[in-house]
This record gives C-alpha cells, sequence and structure tokens, in this order.
C-alpha cells in the first residue's frame, strides 16, 4: 500500500477516476492500493486539489469523497495498519544494514589484530636473533 514508486499509469489512472467517474478518494485509493494522503498528495501535484488544503474542512470542500474517507473507520484501520507494517519495515532495514556494518567492523577488528600479532611476532624474532648474536 505504502511505499512503492508512481508510474505514469498510475498517474493517469489516478487522474481519470477522479476527473471522470464517480470514485470518491478511497475508491481511487483502494483501486491503485494507495494511501488516501498520497492519492490527495498527487491530486495537488496535478492541480486537481489545491495546493494550500491542509486542514479537515478543507479537505472536506475540495476533495471528492473525502467525508466518505472519514466515515470508513474500517478502511482508515486498515490504511494505519500498512502504514505502521510499512515503518516496521523500514525499520528492519535500517537495523539489517547497521548489523552488517557492525559484523563488517569487527572483521576488521579482527584482521588489524592478526596484523599486530604477525608485526609483534616479526620484532620478537628480531630482537631474539639480535640478543643471540
Amino acid at each position: 500500500m505504502k511505499g512503492k514508486r508512481w508510474s505514469d499509469q498510475d498517474d493517469s489512472n489516478k487522474i481519470e477516476m477522479y476527473n471522470n467517474t464517480n470514485s470518491n478518494i478511497v475508491d481511487i485509493a483502494k483501486k491503485l492500493s494507495r494511501t488516501v494522503g498520497s492519492i490527495i498528495a498527487r491530486l495537488k501535484q496535478h492541480n486537481l486539489v489545491p495546493g494550500y488544503a491542509q486542514t479537515e474542512e478543507e479537505y472536506l470542500e475540495y476533495v471528492n469523497g473525502y467525508q466518505a474517507y472519514l466515515d470508513d473507520t474500517r478502511y482508515r484501520r486498515l490504511e494505519s495498519e500498512f502504514q505502521i507494517q510499512a515503518k516496521h519495515k523500514t525499520l528492519l532495514k535500517k537495523e539489517n544494514a547497521t548489523s552488517k556494518e557492525n559484523t563488517n567492523d569487527t572483521d576488521s577488528l579482527k584482521n588489524e589484530i592478526k596484523e599486530l600479532r604477525n608485526e609483534l611476532r616479526e620484532l620478537s624474532n628480531y630482537i631474539k636473533t639480535y640478543m643471540n648474536k
């Protein structure tokens, strides 16, 4: 529902549904598997909803079917669950990236320790050789 890029086809479908049919904002969001907020944002980009519309009252005035969105508690709950899932997925990706960085740091430190041990052995051997002369 959230996170995929808008294709030109998505945009044209959204505009066509909004202008040429009796689809309300919830219908469009469901058909395109998008959040109502993302649909409104795109409608603003295409000047189908005034860019200054920010409040619920302005959305009620300028967005076809916004009242249906407010009344559809089941859809709003589903939408918020998808948003939570998307945030969770993003956090997991960040956590995995951090874990990989930590693994790389650990591997790097292990290699440095091995190099230091080798240098110490060489130094120790050099000192032993020097002392035996």
